[in-house]
């Protein structure tokens, strides 16, 4: 099989313009989405969102418990419980830092150098089993964005995954529990102030693996007359599909996210899912 053979393109048509803030949410829902479709988390981003901010609330509790009980009983359910509350908190803080990197680099001036957003699920980055690229699409800076209701587009946006047999087939290929690796793609002279980014010297991406390549394109008709200012463009051509990522006159900069998220499933204590006993336990009552 050839490498073209191996990628899959999708091209999403949005109805709106597309703005930095409204891109940064475009690719924090694929991603959402892919980690879960991916089994690498067992519940869907916004439950883990839930169960980890709840459980922040009542930890003062939990460990008045823990000061005040002495059931073995009790204190074993405790210990699986933190184990395993410790697996879900760090993947939701690693999935944030993710999304909020992202609209760092998007929003922090009218000239950003970001191309690409990849995930790499495998071993290492540079033997991954599957490859998910995200392109960066042109954006339109100096809009409302208030004005501009992208949880609409977000419809548009899983339709066209939805009625894609060839990426919804890749994305039900198991690839068991494995690392998700997060990398994003600079142009030339492209560097990054982000805490969360470490620069990859010579970092190529491999041309075995299979991948999905999502294009993001705005098909908006009429001018935007959100705001009186003047617009800006970042003058960011629409990407083409390119297969071959290792020609060399390919000028890029890679950069990876500091932290790999690892997968992880559901956990069960005394035939109920851990997360329930967070809820229902008698010592968080």
């Amino acid at each position: 099989m050839n490498n073209q053979g191996k990628i899959i393109p999708l091209t999403v048509a949005l109805t709106d313009i597309i703005t930095p803030k409204s891109c940064s949410s475009y690719i924090a829902e694929l991603i959402k989405y892919i980690v879960f479709n991916k089994q690498q988390i067992p519940y869907p981003y916004e439950r883990l969102k839930l169960f980890v901010l709840k459980r922040r609330e009542r930890q003062k509790l939990i460990e008045l418990h823990n000061n005040s009980e002495n059931n073995d009983a009790s204190l074993r359910v405790s210990f699986v419980m933190e184990k395993y509350y410790k697996k879900v908190e760090e993947a939701f803080e690693i999935l944030d830092n993710v999304f909020k990197c992202i609209e760092h680099e998007l929003t922090k001036s009218s000239e950003h150098l970001l191309e690409e957003v990849v995930l790499l699920f495998g071993a290492t980055p540079l033997s991954p089993k599957d490859v998910y690229r995200i392109k960066i699409p042109s954006l339109t800076y100096g809009h409302s964005e208030n004005q501009h209701l992208y949880k609409r587009q977000i419809g548009n946006l899983f339709r066209n995954i939805i009625i894609s047999d060839d990426v919804n087939a890749r994305l039900q290929r198991s690839v068991g529990l494995t690392n998700m690796f997060v990398m994003v793609k600079l142009r030339k002279g492209g560097n990054t102030d982000s805490q969360w980014l470490l620069p990859k010297d010579c970092y190529q991406l491999s041309q075995r693996a299979q991948q999905v390549c999502f294009t993001l394109e705005s098909t908006a008709a009429r001018p935007c007359t959100c705001t009186q200012t003047e617009l800006l463009s970042d003058n960011m051509a629409a990407l083409v599909l390119n297969s071959d990522d290792t020609d060399p006159g390919d000028q890029c900069v890679w950069y990876q996210m500091q932290r790999t998220l690892k997968g992880f499933r559901d956990c069960k204590s005394q035939g109920k899912s851990i997360t329930d006993l967070w809820y229902k336990h008698s010592f968080l009552s």
